[in-house]
């Protein structure tokens, strides 16, 4: 749908300087990491946001490095929060309900999902944006 829609033709086929380019591919790959799954993912970016982003300037191993983490911020990340969902089942379904009884603050009744938010947010701008300083 994305690809017959011709999204990614109203963006440019190459960005002046890396940093907005990454930028742009962040906030792209973190959405679709929230709405997408893993293979039907891949495939798309393959065929539409990589090709960006090296004629861009940006190196193609650190592109896939960038994928990897915005993806998994995407799979953490509402509304499918897949790995959530993953962890529920592995979980069971009484810890989840004793987990959500729990009183106190809105960040500790939600600290299961926060911290992994937290975490892996500090990690993509670390792997985005660190090499940039190297190579850009």
């Amino acid at each position: 749908m994305i690809e017959r829609s011709h999204i990614m033709a109203t963006f440019p086929q190459a960005f002046d300087s890396a940093w907005s380019a990454m930028l742009l591919m962040v906030l792209i790959l973190v959405v679709l990491g929230m709405i997408m799954d893993a293979f039907g993912a891949v495939i798309l970016v393959t065929a539409t946001v990589a090709t960006i982003a090296y004629s861009s300037g940006i190196h193609p191993i650190h592109f896939w490095m960038v994928t990897l983490v915005a993806f998994e911020l995407g799979y953490l990340s509402p509304p499918v929060a897949l790995n959530h969902l993953l962890m529920r089942q592995v979980v069971g379904e009484a810890e989840v309900l004793a987990a959500q009884q729990e009183e106190g603050t809105f960040y500790q009744r939600h600290e299961r999902i926060i911290m992994p938010l937290i975490a892996m947010g500090i990690s993509l701008v670390l792997v985005a944006f660190v090499p940039l300083l190297f190579y850009a």
